[in-house]
């Protein structure tokens, strides 16, 4: 049986859907041993407990609120509990036998597994999936973070560290192609480099009845419905699709957008805003944050589903759930030229790929809306390729015969 000890940086329990789906029950069924080290606001104290039958062992941490006292008392207990789980790891690894010990993008967590895959018989792995220093960097550029010198040098820091451990990674698991490219350019190593992109759970079919509910409930009966399915947040910089949607509504006055996601910092309070000033305010509806059961529900009820991910080297190398998600319900996608969008598109017949620019996005849009039966088959088309090559099933598989070779090589 391979073990596995997961440091991923996320709370428990996590709403990654790669985290549980692939690597808290998928693995496990092809006979893994999966230990999970992680932060929650659920326990006072250290403590261990079950995770779809995998154990996790559960550091404290505290619920953030808007009082500046609380929010740095609660900054302080988990960087605390932060430290605490790494040198658990590190007694763990001492006390326990481990293959693989993998991170999950926190260079913390990587010198800890980097440090006992030098003193242990077992293989360190990075998952790379998001620049995390790269993202607080143009954060503080953009003055969205306080201490804003002391955050780029600090993230300049963290980029020189997390590189120097990339190259001595016994395996990286980059998010994306482009990423594994990215990465060869750096100098890692080609056979430590696997692309290890996002997928889906390829859900059922949802109840009809449900989704005809769902969607008086929403006021979207009759109306061509387009949604965007994701975090909204200012950087994702979503007032382009209030510009879009104007242009759009030229062509086909009654589309509704649907926003299914949760906003930060009230950024929807914005959009409405910005989209009140477009006049199209009542072409818009957010619905929030949902459970993750209930996307597909959301997904049935849309015409096109849209992902404009700026063309920006933080978003650049990013597999975009939103894209496998979508098609996984035949519903067609209209995104934006980021490699791994392109590759799936294109590859699927799924949808259309629109330059980041608003009147050629709204085009590509008005496309699709004027041809339903055009956008159905495409729909279907990118049904079938993500189930084949982009279902969680299909990657689990994947990932297992990679370990196997990690671990065959150092036989």
């Amino acid at each position: 049986m391979t073990s596995i000890l997961m440091i991923p940086q996320k709370y428990f329990p996590s709403q990654q859907a790669m985290l549980e789906t692939v690597y808290s029950r998928l693995l496990p069924e092809r006979g893994y041993q999966v230990s999970w080290l992680m932060l929650s606001a659920e326990v006072s104290q250290p403590a261990r407990t079950t995770w779809n039958g995998t154990r996790a062992y559960l550091f404290p941490v505290l619920r953030r609120t808007a009082s500046i006292e609380t929010g740095l008392r609660a900054w302080a207990i988990e960087k605390v509990s932060w430290l605490r789980l790494l040198w658990f790891a590190v007694l763990l690894s001492r006390r326990e036998h481990f293959d693989i010990v993998q991170v999950r993008n926190a260079v913390s967590a990587g010198v800890v597994a980097w440090l006992i895959a030098r003193f242990t018989p077992a293989r360190f792995v990075y998952q790379f999936s998001y620049p995390i220093p790269e993202s607080s960097i143009q954060a503080a550029r953009e003055g969205r973070k306080r201490l804003r010198y002391l955050r780029i040098g600090f993230g300049h820091a963290q980029i020189a560290l997390r590189n120097w451990l990339l190259r001595r990674a016994d395996l990286v698991l980059a998010i994306s192609d482009e990423m594994r490219r990215q990465l060869l350019a750096l100098g890692v190593q080609r056979e430590r480099v696997f692309a290890f992109p996002m997928g889906t759970e390829c859900p059922p079919e949802p109840d009809t009845a449900h989704v005809s509910q769902l969607r008086n409930r929403l006021g979207l009966d009759g109306c061509p419905v387009v949604i965007y399915l994701g975090t909204i947040s200012r950087e994702r910089r979503l007032d382009f699709l209030v510009r879009v949607a104007a242009r759009v509504r030229r062509h086909h006055p009654s589309v509704r957008w649907l926003f299914v996601g949760p906003a930060h910092n009230e950024e929807d309070a914005r959009l409405m805003r910005e989209a009140q000033e477009a006049g199209v305010a009542d072409a818009f509806v957010f619905t929030g944050k949902v459970p993750r059961s209930e996307t597909p529900a959301y997904l049935s009820l849309a015409d096109i589903s849209v992902s404009p991910i700026p063309p920006i080297p933080l978003y650049w190398v990013s597999s975009p759930t939103k894209v496998v998600e979508s098609l996984a319900m035949a519903c067609p996608v209209v995104a934006t030229e980021i490699p791994d969008q392109v590759t799936v598109i294109s590859e699927s017949g799924g949808g259309l790929i629109a330059p980041y620019e608003e009147e050629a996005f709204a085009s590509a849009i008005c496309e699709l809306l004027s041809d339903p039966a055009k956008a159905a088959e495409m729909g279907q088309a990118g049904r079938a390729y993500v189930r084949r090559y982009r279902s969680y099933e299909y990657l689990a598989d994947q990932i297992d015969r990679r370990y196997q070779q990690l671990l065959n090589t150092y036989q």
